[in-house]
C-alpha cells in the first residue's frame, strides 16, 4: 500500500487524546531513567504526538503527558546517579555509551551557571538522557535540580508538540484554531533550541572537575 500523509495525520488525529498523552507519558519516562532516550530520542516521538492535534485541549493534554513523562524520566536518571554513580559511568554499560557523551554531559552541568544549563541540556538530543545520571552523581541536591529540570521539560515539551502541530497547519489540515497558539508556543522556545547546544567559546572560564557542581543563578 503506498505511503499517505494525508492517512497518517487522519489516524494520528483518531486515536484518543488519552491515549497519546499516555504513550508518551510512558515513553519519556522510560526515555532516562532506562536511557531508551540514547538509542531512540524523545523528539519523533513528540513531534509525531503534535501531528495529532487538533484543539487546543489536546495540545495542553499531549504537552502535560509529556511534561509528567520528562519529569519521571529525569527524576529516575537522578535517583540512578546517587545511587550507583561513577560505577555505572565506569561499568559496561557505561563504557557502551561512550565517554565522548558523558565528558560532553559533564560539560554542560559544569557551566558556570548550573540551573541554567540544566535547563538547556534537555535541548541537547541523546546526551540530555545523561545530565540527570551526573546530577545524581556529583551530588546536586534534588531541590535545586528538580525545578531547572521542569522548566527545561516544559519548555521542551511545549517546543516539540507545537512543532507537530505547526506540521500539520502547514499542511492544511485543520486544527481548529491552533494557528496563535502554536506561533506564540514557538516563539518562546526557537531560541534556547538554537542556544542550548552551545561549547563554551574560546577564552571561557575552563568547567570545574566534575565531582564540583557551581552554583545556580
Amino acid at each position: 500500500m503506498p505511503f499517505s500523509l494525508d492517512a497518517l495525520l487522519t489516524a494520528l488525529s483518531d486515536l484518543p487524546p488519552l491515549l497519546v498523552a499516555g504513550a508518551v507519558l510512558v515513553f519519556m519516562a522510560l526515555e532516562t531513567t532506562a536511557l531508551v532516550g540514547l538509542v531512540a530520542p524523545g523528539d519523533p516521538v513528540v513531534l509525531a504526538a503534535g501531528t495529532g492535534v487538533t484543539s487546543a485541549g489536546e495540545f495542553a493534554l499531549v504537552t502535560s503527558g509529556t511534561l509528567v513523562g520528562a519529569l519521571l524520566g529525569e527524576s529516575g536518571g537522578y535517583l540512578v546517579g546517587r545511587r550507583f554513580g561513577d560505577r555505572f559511568r565506569h561499568s559496561r554499560m557505561g563504557r557502551w555509551i561512550g565517554e565522548d557523551r558523558w565528558a560532553h554531559a559533564e560539560e554542560i552541568l559544569a557551566r558556570p551557571r548550573g540551573g541554567l544549563a540544566i535547563v538547556g541540556s534537555r535541548f541537547v538530543a541523546v546526551v540530555h538522557a545523561l545530565v540527570p545520571i551526573l546530577a545524581g552523581t556529583v551530588g546536586m541536591p534534588y531541590r535545586r535540580f528538580l525545578p531547572w529540570a521542569a522548566l527545561g521539560s516544559a519548555l521542551w515539551a511545549l517546543l516539540h508538540v507545537g512543532l507537530g502541530a505547526l506540521f500539520r497547519l502547514s499542511y492544511g489540515d485543520d486544527a481548529g484554531g491552533l494557528g496563535w497558539l502554536t506561533v506564540a508556543v514557538l516563539a518562546g522556545g526557537v531560541a534556547l533550541m538554537a542556544l542550548s547546544g552551545r561549547r563554551p567559546r574560546r577564552g571561557e572560564a575552563a568547567p570545574p572537575p566534575a565531582a564540583t557542581v557551581p552554583p545556580g543563578p
